[in-house]
């Protein structure tokens, strides 16, 4: 975080100011990786200068992220919509994948590993249902592991009744969050 908090400084160079709380959603939407603070900053700073200002705010934040989404690499966008599309309404794909995303950071696991045990209160919070079990979901990462259509966006490791999974590329979690704050389905807690 700290080097995170030290790109976005850079800014003050242009005059273009980060408050603690933008700079603390661009901290949770990056997940570690520099790529996603530049193009944030970046995208945050040419808002800034469209609107006339020198201060990012969350709305300028969240417009940024928009362009940020849309600037993504052709394999993370591609590798997103396969993962999440379906032609049931009530899909969970995109709610699981969001909480996959969060669970890095709840995890103890190294390289950025969770288990389904770590998915389960985020993927509550996500669908507002504090009566889902990890049954519901746990299909989703079978498929997002093994699936020619939905991944391999996750790796499984590990025996059964034992696996962990983590990404198979480390700039998605970042991308998901962001997709997930776009389409609403990321809960507030999780955004500070």
């Amino acid at each position: 975080p700290q080097e995170i908090e030290g790109i976005l400084s850079k800014a003050s160079a242009i005059d273009t100011q980060f408050p603690a709380d933008v700079v603390a959603r661009i901290v949770r939407f990056s997940q570690g990786l520099p790529h996603y603070p530049h193009l944030l900053g970046l995208e945050c700073a040419y808002k800034c200068i469209m609107a006339g200002t020198n201060v990012v705010t969350v709305e300028i934040l969240d417009e940024a992220i928009e362009d940020a989404i849309d600037k993504a690499a052709a394999t993370i966008t591609k590798a997103y919509r396969d993962a999440t599309s379906s032609a049931h309404q009530d899909a969970l794909y995109a709610q699981v994948l969001l909480a996959c995303a969060l669970a890095i950071e709840s995890s103890d696991e190294a390289y950025g590993g969770f288990r389904p045990a770590h998915v389960l209160a985020p993927f509550r919070e996500i669908t507002t249902d504090p009566t889902r079990e990890i049954s519901t979901f746990n299909g989703h990462l079978t498929a997002f592991a093994e699936d020619d259509v939905r991944g391999p966006v996750l790796t499984r490791l590990g025996k059964q009744r034992n696996y962990r999974f983590r990404f198979s590329d480390p700039m998605l979690p970042p991308y998901v969050l962001m997709k997930g704050h776009q389409s609403g389905l990321m809960p507030v807690k999780y955004l500070v």
